[in-house]
């Protein structure tokens, strides 16, 4: 998603950064971009100084390895309402596209996994699609511990691990 400073637009985007130097699909898929490193890696410090989005989701999918093999968990903040990620977009090789911004994990999440996205509170927002690249950089840290403390992580189907699986069930 690319948001405009003066009007919010909502564009579907390929998953997977493509920075406007990029001359080819081929090397690694930048699908997340990790906080502490967004303003200067290379890859992401264009897209970091003044192509940064939202990514609307109502839940994410998370694997969980709790020593008996992996299991999938759904993140959320219940039915019905939206959590908003950090993320960043491009428009390179022609398409537009983007990238989730993730943070080290925190409690109350850290038995998940150890990276998380970077969940903005509705004070967040402005600052980190509008603002500055100094003032973005002020978001850089994990969510909020009490915004993490209002989502629901359950387990989910194993079925929801291959792309093909498509349909409401897979959150049962």
């Amino acid at each position: 998603m690319r948001i405009d400073a003066a009007v919010a637009n909502v564009e579907p985007s390929r998953w997977g950064l493509y920075p406007h130097w990029k001359k080819d699909e081929t090397g690694p898929p930048l699908f997340n971009a990790r906080g502490e490193t967004v303003a200067t890696k290379p890859s992401f410090r264009d897209a970091f100084t003044s192509q940064r989005g939202l990514i609307p989701m109502d839940g994410y999918y998370e694997w969980h390895d709790g020593g008996q093999g992996k299991t999938a968990h759904y993140v959320s903040l219940g039915e019905g309402n939206i959590m908003w990620a950090a993320a960043l977009w491009a428009t390179g090789l022609g398409r537009l596209s983007s990238t989730i911004v993730t943070t080290a994990a925190t409690e109350p999440l850290s038995w998940l996994h150890n990276r998380l996205p970077r969940l903005l509170t509705d004070n967040e927002i402005e600052q980190w699609t509008q603002g500055s690249a100094r003032q973005a950089a002020e978001l850089l840290a994990p969510t909020p511990a009490d915004y993490l403390d209002r989502l629901v992580v359950r387990p989910v189907g194993r079925a929801v691990g291959n792309v093909a699986n498509d349909y409401p069930e897979l959150l049962d």
